[in-house]
């Protein structure tokens, strides 16, 4: 699917760190439906989801020390903080 490729993007991106990526099933939920609201612009709004706040979720997990290099990535939909949220797969 389109949000699969733009999710391998994302981990080529941050290949140098050996970070990997998979998404929980609330994320992916909340990415299709703030792409599908946005459908007029067609991909772009998805590439721009994935490149914007779940990149950020990421580098704010590393900030943080959640996450470090090397380390099986999952980003979840936490809706009561209205982001995605970046943790090590344990």
């Amino acid at each position: 699917s389109m949000l699969e490729l733009r999710v391998k993007d994302l981990e080529e991106q941050r290949k140098e760190r050996g970070v990997t990526v998979t998404l929980s099933a609330a994320a992916r939920t909340e990415i299709l439906k703030r792409a599908a609201e946005q459908r007029a612009y067609g991909a772009r709004p998805l590439k721009q989801i994935v490149e914007r706040q779940l990149s950020d979720a990421i580098v704010e997990a590393e900030l943080d020390g959640r996450i470090a290099e090397g380390d099986a990535v999952t980003i979840n939909w936490d809706a009561a903080q209205g982001a995605f949220v970046a943790s090590k797969v344990p």
